[in-house]
């Protein structure tokens, strides 16, 4: 995070942001995929390569991005949902 703090000029203030976004987007991914029961609706394996992707493609995209900060935030916390996908999922596979 020091390059991009230091690349895009940013305040230490939104680097923590962009850092809890993932952790809001996880507890928000966790809430969603527990109450829409999606790894027992669909194939766990399924759901953990999709939201791999998923994720992966969020945080491709914000290489991509040049200094705005609002859509990379947006893609930080969309990374954190994705990752719900991944780690519980990837326990019940286990």
């Amino acid at each position: 995070m020091p390059d991009l703090q230091r690349d895009w000029q940013l305040p230490a203030a939104a680097v923590g942001s962009l850092t809890s976004a993932v952790q809001f987007g996880f507890i928000s991914g966790t809430l969603a995929f527990a109450a829409l029961t999606i790894a027992d609706r669909f194939s766990p394996r399924q759901v953990f390569l999709l939201c791999a992707l998923a994720g992966a493609a969020c945080n491709a995209a914000g290489a991509l991005l040049d200094r705005q900060y609002a859509a990379l935030l947006a893609l930080r916390f969309a990374t954190g949902f994705f990752l719900a996908g991944i780690y519980p999922v990837g326990m019940k596979i286990a």
